[in-house]
């Protein structure tokens, strides 16, 4: 080897490229760690610093795995008192189909698909307040079958708080009536009313005040029926006719041959306040009466039996469960 004194051009070309004399670089490395300065003169190295550098993948607090980038630990941007795994301190913004997949199923992710709109194609959980906001107007759109399902447990329902709902799922006796019993579906509002019908016209029904109006919005009675009215009806040819409890409303006897009878069903308090009418069709009543049957210990006005003996008579009478049907006029 040659040993030379190096000249002063020399020492200011080396000496610009490291000043290994006037300030020497002390310290050493771990193959796979990032360096980093730990002094003004001294380079170090970190396990939390992990660089693969085959793959170009960066670990912060552990390998990265198959991970472009692994973060062992909550991750703050725009924040610096990150309190879950990612926290955001301004908006999140992508130009990917699905914005936010969960799970690695892409039936679980939120998407956007048109200016303003937001998708999902699985259920979307919220737990606590839903907020969905169109200017002043909350608005909440769903496609064809799709639902809401409230919990079968606790106060819930759909309104303006969980004190007034507009529609609420009973959970157990008593739970928004007194009166009310676990499986209904119940309506409250504290002011105005509940309406029904099937254009934009007038509403067909509505309920105001724990009345009923029908064709009319402000009803004035607990039925308040501001139409016409059709009721069901049965003609009956045959000399003996049995009332059926829950269908049967209007029973026109045409029998003109023979007397006829008519079996009112047990007044008891399945058909309590029930209303059952008796008429005579064929007109030949005064010639062949129509005979009103009550029940075994059941009776019409105190009297086994209502006799129609006038052509085209009719009568009408009402169980009052506990003490017999009653002729009303």
């Amino acid at each position: 080897s040659t040993y030379t004194i190096a000249t002063s051009t020399d020492w200011t070309t080396f000496n610009n490229k490291q000043a290994a004399l006037v300030n020497p670089v002390t310290g050493t490395g771990t193959a796979t760690q990032i360096a980093f300065w730990d002094t003004a003169s001294s380079i170090n190295s970190d396990s939390n610093f992990y660089w693969d550098n085959t793959n170009k993948r960066l670990g912060v607090g552990g390998t990265p795995g198959t991970a472009k980038l692994y973060v062992n630990g909550n991750v703050g941007i725009g924040t610096t008192s990150p309190n879950t795994l990612l926290t955001i301190g301004g908006s999140l913004q992508t130009t990917s189909t699905y914005g936010l997949n969960f799970g690695g199923d892409t039936g679980a992710s939120l998407y956007r698909v048109a200016s303003g709109h937001l998708e999902t194609g699985g259920n979307l959980s919220v737990k606590g307040t839903f907020y969905a906001l169109n200017g002043a107007v909350g608005v909440v759109s769903f496609g064809g079958g799709a639902f809401i399902s409230l919990p079968n447990t606790g106060f819930s329902g759909i309104g303006i708080d969980n004190s007034n709902p507009w529609i609420a799922y009973v959970y157990q006796n008593g739970n928004w009536f007194t009166d009310s019993t676990a499986g209904d579906t119940a309506y409250r509002n504290t002011s105005g009313k509940l309406l029904f019908g099937n254009s934009s016209g007038n509403a067909a029904m509505a309920i105001s005040s724990n009345n009923v109006g029908i064709s009319t919005t402000t009803p004035n009675a607990t039925l308040h029926d501001y139409g016409s009215n059709a009721f069901k009806y049965i003609i009956s040819n045959a000399s003996t006719y049995t009332i059926a409890t829950s269908t049967d409303n209007i029973i026109y006897m045409a029998t003109t041959t023979v007397a006829s009878t008519v079996n009112l069903p047990a007044c008891v308090g399945s058909v309590d306040q029930v209303i059952y009418t008796v008429k005579d069709k064929g007109g030949n009543a005064g010639t062949n009466n129509i005979t009103v049957t009550a029940t075994a210990g059941n009776t019409i006005d105190g009297a086994a039996t209502k006799v129609l003996n006038t052509n085209y008579s009719s009568t009408k009478v009402q169980c009052v469960s506990g003490s017999g049907w009653f002729v009303l006029p």
